[in-house]
């Protein structure tokens, strides 16, 4: 497991460093019918079928020779095979779109660098969500009730943990959330669009916390004017072969980076000037790339070279001396002489650190997405406890109707689709729906009344307040309530929600990621206020064919007694709730499979165990 218990970037940015650097690929068509399949109408159930393992738990279609096997070697980059008939479905239906979006293309194209780009980029962006609205693929749910809409971030910072702030370029929000973070009330939707075209999101309750942000991307400039052409008529073919980002060459001290930049300054020279396009860049020989064993990298999948690509942004330290944001510093960050550095590691960073903060800052979020835009192309990146996944790229110029998937998508997901575990933290609906009347009891954490969330989304209507009560005036982005969260039927426990001050808590992309927190024993009805047993909560993500904590536990006492004062005592486990992402596995269990490596990959589950403070 990677990762470690930190609170200050330095100590954290290795081990995001070290867990990118063994992120996986996979072709954004497989990911975009992925991601569609959790958008889907549920099929009504056949009565003589047998019931499946997990129903909820989409799988990334097969791509090599066999139905479940690895891909073909002669399979290379993106095929010219049809999409699937559900991704099909869906580019036809967002098709008709793509003209009325050309004039926007065309004004993003000459828009100017950096942070003149941000704006138009965003409107664009929202322009193409608010045409989506009535779009209806066949099979494909209505826009869920978070209404999202993206909004200029930079340079204001995102804050959540004490020691580290981020600052992603643009991010997507829920309307509610935005329509909070500007202070305007109930204003519709186009209104506040408008708004999310400035920069800083300086509302009146102080800007944004990573619970209320869905998507954080990060924003690079290669060509002025863009070099992209709006082509005269869109296809529903994937045209252009876009390779993944690189990260065997990333590094997490500048000085490495810096030392190594001397070393090549053939490299430097072709990174100078601005390339010709990402797309256009020729794959490498895995062979001749500088820890090359790191890399888990579908062989059909095109990579990019790391010293063909230009220097980075910006980095955290630049960030912390240069917190006004200027377009003209920044652009000098970028156009800055390139021996300093010669790979463009900062935007793959910023990404990894962005993704690991999402997933730290909600209890029991299983997953998140992140975007990175150079030019007319865009990456999309899952994040779980399992690693990383970064697609191939989207030109959205030439490709357009594959982007406007994936916003098809993004408007339908629900919170249990952007990996929230609303169970675990009921702190995150009143960020991301109109505000909930505290006084309002709904029902038990789920639909079952059972503490461990579902992964089944809710789709439509609002859902009801869980149990929700202000423990204090907080701000409004600072969402504070009581939670009660069944861990089995013997055990209900009782805490803060959000979790801010764990006993321990990782920062990392994947592993184990074990959170402790102090929390109380609910189940007793009967004792008085303030005299419940004071106990401790530990979330983690172990293998699933782990065997159970508690059992180890037991089996440690009977092997030797005098142990007993040694080891926790167990008040109860709540266990096995899968990840929510498979790929091409025969496996439920697995997320990673044949079509993002050739090695088999154990999933993980999510399991919680709760006990005495006295050990």
């Amino acid at each position: 497991m990677s990762g470690g218990s930190t609170t200050n970037q330095p100590d954290f940015a290795p081990h995001v460093v070290a867990d990118l650097r063994r992120s996986e690929c996979c072709l954004v068509e497989n990911l975009l019918e992925a991601l569609l399949r959790r958008c889907a109408v549920p099929s009504p159930p056949d009565p003589e079928a047998a019931p499946s393992r997990s129903p909820t738990t989409p799988r990334m279609p097969p791509t090599g020779g066999s139905p479940e096997g690895p891909p073909s070697p002669n399979n290379q980059g993106n095929t010219s095979e049809s999409p699937t008939p559900l991704l099909q479905r869906c580019l036809e239906a967002v098709l008709p779109k793509c003209e009325e979006l050309a004039p926007l293309l065309n004004k993003l194209k000459i828009s100017g660098k950096e942070t003149n780009r941000y704006t138009p980029l965003v409107e664009f962006l929202n322009s193409a969500l608010f045409l989506l609205k009535d779009a209806e693929p066949s099979g494909i749910c209505p826009a869920s009730d978070l209404d999202v809409i993206f909004a200029v971030n930079y340079p204001r910072r995102i804050h959540w943990r004490p020691g580290l702030d981020c600052s992603p370029d643009i991010v997507l929000l829920s309307c509610s959330g935005a329509r909070r973070c500007y202070d305007m009330s109930n204003d519709e939707w186009a209104k506040v669009s408008e708004a999310c075209l400035a920069g800083g999101l300086m509302g009146a309750v102080g800007g944004l916390e990573w619970p209320d942000v869905l998507v954080p991307a990060e924003v690079e400039w290669n060509n002025d004017p863009i070099l992209a052409q709006v082509p005269i008529k869109y296809e529903t073919q994937l045209t252009n072969n876009v390779p993944q980002l690189p990260t065997n060459g990333i590094h997490s001290d500048p000085s490495e980076v810096t030392s190594r930049a001397t070393t090549h300054d053939s490299a430097s020279e072709t990174t100078s000037g601005s390339i010709q396009s990402s797309k256009y860049i020729p794959s490498t020989d895995p062979s001749t790339r500088p820890n090359s064993s790191d890399d888990a990298v579908n062989p059909r999948v095109p990579s990019i070279d790391a010293t063909a690509l230009p220097p980075a942004k910006r980095t955290y330290v630049q960030l912390e001396s240069n917190d006004s944001g200027s377009a003209t510093k920044k652009q000098r960050n970028h156009e800055r002489n390139p021996n300093q550095l010669t790979l463009r590691d900062g935007v793959v960073k910023h990404t990894g650190c962005n993704a690991a903060e999402m997933l730290h800052c909600s209890a029991g979020r299983r997953h998140a997405l992140s975007l990175v835009i150079i030019d007319d192309n865009i990456w999309v990146w899952w994040c779980d406890r399992q690693g990383a996944i970064q697609t191939t790229g989207i030109d959205f110029f030439q490709d357009l109707p594959y982007l406007l998937v994936l916003l098809l998508a993004f408007q339908r997901f629900t919170l249990a689709d952007w990996g929230f575990d609303v169970a675990l933290d009921p702190s995150i609906p009143p960020r991301h729906y109109d505000p909930i009347d505290p006084t309002i009891n709904g029902p038990n954490n789920d639909s079952n009344g059972k503490g461990m969330a579902s992964d089944t989304p809710s789709r439509g209507k609002n859902p009801p307040a869980r149990n929700l009560s202000h423990t204090s005036k907080q701000p409004a982005s600072r969402v504070s309530v009581t939670a009660e969260f069944e861990v089995n039927p013997n055990l209900k426990i009782c805490y803060n929600s959000p979790v801010l001050n764990p006993l321990h808590a990782p920062f990392c992309l994947k592993g184990r990621s074990t959170t402790s927190f102090d929390v109380t024993d609910a189940s007793e009805a009967v004792a008085p206020e303030g005299s419940h047993s004071k106990l401790v909560a530990k979330l983690y993500w172990p293998h699933h064919n782990r065997s159970k904590e508690e059992d180890i536990i037991q089996d440690a006492r009977d092997v030797a007694s005098d142990l007993d004062n040694h080891l926790p005592r167990v008040a109860g486990a709540g266990h096995r709730r899968e990840l929510s992402l498979s790929v091409a596995g025969a496996s439920p269990h697995r997320i990673r499979a044949s079509d993002t490596d050739n090695r088999p990959s154990r999933g993980r589950v999510l399991d919680c165990v709760g006990g005495m403070h006295e050990v």
